[in-house]
């Protein structure tokens, strides 16, 4: 009997090591989930940095190239450069194709004054540079609320800028 109370014991023994390895195992296991989890969360936050810190120097660059863009497309204007609705469209392309959609009957010069004034040009501005008198301009202004259908309340530079 003692005999077989001594291998009771010895089974019971291997048993409790058996669990307490199978614990240890989980344990491991659970640690190792655990780190690969954070491991893998730092690794992603990384990488997102990494892409953030790419679009903002790209962003920085396109700004620099706009910006470049901006003053080429004011000097021609300035200059009553015949390229200047050319490059204004190379610049701005959406805005000419959107205006002759909605109004397919604008002129080309239509559109031109209509750069200008996205452009944010003074009358007094338009009038110098296209050597034409402030009165012409204010008629010119007047003729096209009158095709775009804009009411006189309407500014008429700001809703050109939201185009």
């Amino acid at each position: 009997m003692a005999k077989v109370l001594g291998i009771s014991l010895k089974k019971e023994n291997v048993e409790g090591e058996i669990s307490g390895l199978y614990c240890i195992i989980g344990c491991i296991v659970f640690v190792g989930i655990i780190l690969f989890i954070v491991i893998h969360n730092r690794y992603t936050s990384k990488q997102k940095e990494l892409v953030i810190i790419e679009k903002e120097l790209e962003l920085e660059y396109l700004k620099k190239k706009l910006n470049t863009a901006f003053e080429e497309v004011l000097q021609l204007a300035k200059d009553d450069d015949v390229s200047f609705l050319t490059r204004f469209n190379e610049v701005y392309p959406e805005f000419s194709k959107r205006l002759s959609l909605k109004y397919p009957d604008l002129t080309s010069n239509d559109i031109k004054f209509c750069a200008l004034l996205k452009l944010n040009f003074s009358n007094k501005e338009i009038a110098q540079y296209g050597h034409l008198s402030i009165r012409t301009v204010e008629s010119k202004k007047y003729r096209l609320r009158k095709k775009l259908k804009l009411t006189s309340d309407v500014d008429l530079n700001k809703w050109m800028m939201r185009q």
